[in-house]
C-alpha cells in the first residue's frame, strides 16, 4: 500500500514539473485555441451557410428509379391539432407538419445544372392539352445554375402556360395539393399514377432527376408545383435541407439559394414553400422574393394559412398571382383527423362554392384521399386544378 501511494505520490509530482514548464504550457495554449477556434468556425458555418450534410432516399416512379432527395428529420413531426378550418396559429411555440422518412445515401452538396427536354413543335395553349409535358422553350432563361422560368416576350409566363386551361364547371368545386413530395419511402410515388389528373403535386428541389419526375406527372396531367425550402421556427429541430431562405440572410443570398430551387427542373407552374412558417411571416425578407417571381412569372401556394402569413398581403400589393389554403388536411396524422378534415373541406365547398385543401405527402394521408375523391361525384362537388381557383369569377 505505502509502495502504491508512493509511486502515485510521484507520479503526480514529475507530471506538475512537466506541466509547469513553459513550452508545454505554451503547447496546450496552442491546442486550445486550435480547438475552440474550429467550434466557432462550425457554430458560423452552420448557422449562415445553412448546407448540412444531409442524408437522402432513392425514390421510384412508375417502374423507374430516380436519384435521391434530402431525408427531413423524423424530429419534426407534427405538434399542431387545430381543428378549424380558419387560420390556424403556428406560433414559435409549434413546428411544421412533417412527413416521416428512411434514409440511405448522401446526397452531394453542388447538384450540376440541369438540361430540359424541349419540345420541337410550336407552343399554343391548343396544344397543350394534347402535350400534358411540353416545355416551353422562350420561357426558360439559360443561368449559371440552371434553367429558370421567365416571361417571354409575348408575355407568357409558367403559370398561364403550364396551368390547366379553364372551363366551366358548375356546382361546389375542391382543389387539393399534395407536397413535399420526394420525401417518402421508394414506392409511394407509384400511387401517384392512382390520383386524379386535377390534384396538384408539389415536388422538393433535391433530386438530379427531378425533370424525369415532373416529366412523368405532367404526362399524368398533374400541375406542378416546387417546394422551396425555408426557414421554420425550431431551425435547430427541423432542417428543410441545403439552400434553405433564411431569415435576416441578404436578399441578394437568398435570391441566389431561390435560383438553386428553381433551376433543379421546367415545367411546373409555380411554387410552394417547404417548412418556411418563420420565413413566410417575416415581410422583409419575403417581399424581395415574391418581387423575384413576380418577374419570372411563377405563381405562388400558401399551403399553411398560419395567422401570421404575408404572403396573401405581399401578393396583393405586387400582384402576383396566389391562392391560400384554407386547411392542413393532415395536420394530426390520424384517419380520424384526416376524414374530418376532408368532410370540413366539403362543407366550405357547399357553403362557399369553393374550397382549397392541401396535404403532405404522407402514405396515410394519400391513401385516404384516394378513397374520398370517388365519394365527390356523389355528393354533386367537382374536384378542380389549384390554377383555377387564382381564376375564381370565371369558371
Amino acid at each position: 500500500m505505502m509502495d502504491k501511494m508512493f509511486f502515485l505520490k510521484e507520479f503526480f509530482k514529475k507530471f506538475y514539473g512537466w506541466l509547469s514548464k513553459p513550452l508545454t504550457i505554451a503547447w496546450v495554449g496552442l491546442i486550445s485555441i486550435v480547438l475552440i477556434s474550429w467550434m466557432g468556425l462550425e457554430y458560423y458555418t452552420r448557422k449562415h451557410s445553412h448546407q448540412p450534410s444531409s442524408q437522402a432516399f432513392s425514390i421510384h416512379f412508375n417502374g423507374e428509379d430516380l436519384e435521391s432527395f434530402t431525408e427531413m428529420p423524423q424530429s419534426a413531426q407534427s405538434e399542431n391539432t387545430a381543428q378549424l378550418p380558419h387560420k390556424a396559429d403556428h406560433s414559435e411555440s409549434h413546428t411544421d407538419p412533417l412527413p416521416s422518412v428512411t434514409s440511405s445515401t448522401h446526397i452531394p452538396e453542388i447538384i450540376a445544372p440541369i438540361e430540359p427536354v424541349l419540345a420541337q413543335t410550336p407552343f399554343t395553349p391548343q396544344v397543350r392539352e394534347v402535350v400534358q409535358n411540353y416545355i416551353a422553350e422562350d420561357l426558360i432563361e439559360n443561368s449559371h445554375l440552371g434553367p429558370l422560368p421567365k416571361i417571354n416576350n409575348q408575355g407568357h409566363t409558367v403559370f398561364q402556360s403550364y396551368s390547366q386551361p379553364l372551363r366551366t364547371v358548375s356546382g361546389p368545386k375542391i382543389a387539393i395539393l399534395i407536397h413535399a413530395l420526394g420525401s417518402q419511402p421508394q414506392n409511394l410515388l407509384d400511387s401517384l399514377g392512382e390520383l386524379p389528373h386535377e390534384i396538384c403535386l408539389a415536388f422538393l428541389p433535391y433530386t438530379k432527376s427531378l425533370n424525369a419526375v415532373i416529366d412523368q406527372a405532367r404526362t399524368l396531367g398533374h400541375e406542378i408545383l416546387l417546394s422551396i425550402p425555408m426557414e421554420p421556427y425550431h431551425l435547430d429541430l427541423q432542417d428543410p435541407g441545403a439552400y434553405t431562405l433564411l431569415c435576416g440572410l441578404p436578399a441578394a443570398q437568398n435570391i441566389e439559394r431561390l435560383y438553386w430551387s428553381l433551376s433543379r427542373g421546367a415545367g411546373y407552374m409555380g411554387v410552394t414553400h417547404y417548412l418556411g412558417n418563420k420565413f413566410i411571416s417575416q415581410m422583409t425578407d419575403l417581399l424581395p422574393i415574391m418581387k423575384e417571381l413576380k418577374k419570372r412569372g411563377v405563381f405562388y401556394f400558401d399551403h399553411n394559412n398560419i395567422a401570421t402569413t404575408m404572403v396573401g398581403a405581399l401578393s396583393r400589393e405586387i400582384q402576383l398571382p396566389s391562392v391560400t389554403s384554407e386547411l392542413i388536411i393532415d395536420e394530426e396524422l390520424t384517419p380520424e383527423h384526416i376524414q374530418n378534415r376532408l368532410n370540413t373541406l366539403e362543407g366550405l365547398a357547399l357553403k362557399n362554392g369553393i374550397a382549397i385543401g392541401a396535404a403532405y405527402s404522407h402514405p396515410l394521408s394519400i391513401s385516404q384521399i384516394l378513397t374520398w375523391v370517388k365519394t365527390l361525384k356523389g355528393k354533386g362537388i367537382t374536384l378542380v386544378p389549384v390554377s383555377w381557383t387564382a381564376h375564381p369569377r370565371e369558371f
